[in-house]
């Protein structure tokens, strides 16, 4: 009897870890598209022409943070099912980070939220994938967006080290330990709904990971400050060319 209690258990927990997965996913899908909703109402019951360059931008970032979500969401279904496969191409990790900086900079901002950067001067190309690169810088920016409040702060790193050149992110925000964030499964739990943008946070990190180790790079989590972290520091780390 004990035995099948385990095994209808074990079933019910497969059953809710995708159940929670989607649930997440639908909360963070649900907020872009009422920012949609109501834009394209502003556009057709009051259609002044002063403001709408404001509204077409506003729709253009909010499709873009669409994008990102499903982007990230259908790496996560490979990744959890094996088969996420990394271009090896030559990448300038500068030149990315400039192309989602220009995107999230001014969104952060408004929300209060300072941005760093600081590079070492004389880094190489890397080998990565430029597309799950920018994806991964995105989804840290997003994250930040969601977790961090006003006042707080996400800085960015480039350096080299040997024959690898590092990218690292340090933020204030939530705090975040190294076996939360050790296999994707690990978003599945009791707080998901209530915290459903660590949740997110969560996929980010793991994607990152598998993003590096995919090219034959590495990667690394710690949380920054004293117990209970105020932060989270990631770093992953490409072949340089």
């Amino acid at each position: 009897m004990k035995d099948q209690e385990g095994t209808q258990t074990q079933d019910i927990d497969r059953v809710a870890m995708p159940l929670s997965f989607l649930s997440l996913f639908a909360h963070e899908l649900r907020n872009p598209l009422n920012a949609i909703a109501a834009v394209g109402s502003l556009l057709a019951h009051d259609p002044k022409p002063d403001r709408i360059p404001w509204l077409s931008s506003t729709i253009g970032r909010q499709v873009g943070e669409l994008a990102l979500l499903i982007d990230l969401l259908m790496d996560a279904a490979r990744f959890e099912s094996g088969q996420l496969r990394c271009y090896r191409g030559t990448v300038s990790l500068s030149a990315v980070i400039d192309e989602v900086y220009s995107e999230w900079s001014d969104a952060l901002e408004r929300s209060g939220i300072t941005l760093f950067r600081e590079e070492e001067q004389g880094c190489p190309a890397v080998v990565a994938d430029h597309t799950r690169v920018r994806r991964y810088v995105s989804a840290i920016l997003h994250s930040a967006l969601r977790t961090i409040p006003p006042g707080g702060s996400v800085g960015c790193w480039v350096k080299k080290s040997g024959d690898y050149v590092q990218l690292w992110f340090r933020d204030t925000g939530p705090g975040m330990e190294e076996h939360e964030v050790n296999t994707l499964a690990s978003i599945c739990g009791a707080d998901i709904f209530a915290g459903a943008e660590r949740g997110f946070r969560r996929i980010a990190l793991v994607l990152g990971r598998a993003y590096a180790e995919a090219v034959g790079g590495s990667s690394m989590l710690r949380g920054t400050g004293e117990a209970p972290w105020s932060g989270v520091e990631t770093l992953l780390q490409f072949q340089s060319m």
